[in-house]
């Protein structure tokens, strides 16, 4: 896909009144800290601006969004541009595409190497390490003056992200567009309490239910395991609390892939992939239709894990080689 420039997108943005944005389903951190920080300065400029939802926004990252979320399709037909934010294709924001591509003006921002070529307006950058690096380069485009709370959403999508610049996708540029937001005012602390230590009883109840479950495959370099409805029902958890499981397991010696598979529904299965320092998680998601980051991938299907899982095996093995 070839990319815009930040000039162009910020000229459409100039040139228009009202504005829905549309993070992915099931709201990460990126998605949402990017899709707060673009919502609020699009308001600086005195533009309307909201962020289009479907579900509710999760509990650790619900103090970003207040004030900005809404569920109405009149105000979201009503925009006279749309952006997609952190999805890189328009399966990804679920039943909200009728709404999004009513929107005179479509604009896409994403760091998916997935990314398709379903907008007017785009600026993908696979190299990035979250969403929120993108959208940060946009306001400094558009010369939004500095404001805690966007300061605040961007550092919530880079960290998390970046599994608190861990990951190997933490770059120089990361590190610089941090510091720069200490200039912004951003709380550090603040926002990473809310993050990461906020957790209700229940959310350790299904992680420890479903590291009970997991299986060890190849020697150990593939750990998968599974939470389903019932695991749920069983501990009190909401499936939003089961994000951390992949990384738990990616996190044990001589592991290389994690993978965790989430039944939604009978006939919706989630499966999250995360490898550790060499496998493409990316082409394994890939032969599942789905897509990613290298070191992060997933996809979305609605067979059943009993039937996918031996083919799950054998493409995660082919990735470590």
């Amino acid at each position: 896909m070839e990319n815009n420039s930040f000039s162009e997108i910020a000229e459409q943005i100039k040139a228009n009144q009202s504005f829905a944005i549309y993070p992915h389903t099931n709201m990460d951190g990126d998605a949402i800290g990017s899709s707060v920080a673009l919502c609020l300065a699009l308001r600086q400029l005195g533009k309307k601006a909201w962020i289009i939802i479907d579900e509710d926004v999760p509990d650790n990252l619900s103090f970003l969004a207040e004030g900005l979320v809404s569920s109405d399709e009149e105000l979201a037909r009503s925009a006279d541009m749309a952006f997609c934010i952190d999805s890189g294709a328009i399966d990804r924001i679920g039943k909200r595409g009728m709404l999004f591509e009513a929107a005179k003006i479509s604009a896409c921002i994403d760091h998916h190497s997935t990314s398709e070529n379903f907008c007017d307006y785009a600026y993908i950058d696979s190299k990035s390490a979250a969403t929120g690096q993108l959208v940060f380069l946009l306001l400094k485009e558009l010369c939004i003056k500095p404001e805690q709370r966007i300061a605040n959403s961007i550092f919530a999508a880079i960290t998390t992200d970046t599994g608190n610049f861990q990951y190997s996708n933490t770059q120089k540029i990361t590190h610089e567009i941090v510091a720069e937001l200490y200039d912004w005012g951003v709380s550090a602390n603040d926002v990473s309490i809310e993050i990461y230590e906020s957790d209700r009883l229940e959310r350790l109840k299904i992680e420890a239910l479903a590291i009970s479950k997991m299986r060890r495959e190849l020697d150990g370099k593939l750990l998968i395991t599974y939470v389903d409805q019932d695991m749920l029902k069983q501990t009190g958890a909401f499936m939003y609390e089961t994000d951390r499981i992949v990384n738990l397991m990616r996190a044990i010696k001589g592991t290389e892939v994690s993978v965790l598979v989430k039944e939604y529904e009978k006939s919706v299965i989630k499966v999250s992939m995360r490898s550790k320092s060499f496998a493409d998680v990316a082409k394994v998601a890939e032969k599942f239709g789905g897509g990613g980051h290298i070191r992060a991938s997933g996809f979305v299907t609605d067979d059943t894990f009993e039937n996918i899982k031996d083919s799950l095996i054998k493409e995660a093995g082919a990735a470590l080689g």
